[in-house]
């Protein structure tokens, strides 16, 4: 009988543990601003995107993967970016950003 109450317990647990932990998922935001330093930089250029994109080279840039959702734009927030081209870079709620041809 212990075993029983032992495994079943083991399994409410478990179940219990499951049930509150909080998926976290990333955010796509597309570029549609001008390809320019300054424009890189502003977070409105930016707009959220619930389809998947392909973006092939390094030239341009073409959006920007953050670990939280902000809304339509993304929040730059302690975001660097590399001088010369403004491409963000890291911080803040950046994971990545995607470049293209």
């Amino acid at each position: 009988m212990k075993k029983y109450l032992l495994s079943a317990s083991a399994i409410v647990l478990a179940v219990g543990f499951t049930a509150f932990t909080v998926k976290k998922e990333a955010t796509l935001y597309l570029y549609d601003g001008a390809q320019s330093e300054s424009e890189r930089k502003i977070a409105t250029n930016y707009t959220k995107s619930d389809s998947d994109i392909i973006c092939l080279g390094s030239g341009n840039e073409c959006a920007v993967l953050m670990s939280s959702d902000n809304g339509d734009h993304p929040d730059f927030t302690n975001v660097t970016f590399q001088p010369g081209t403004g491409f963000p870079k890291s911080g803040g709620a950046l994971l990545f950003n995607l470049r293209k041809n």
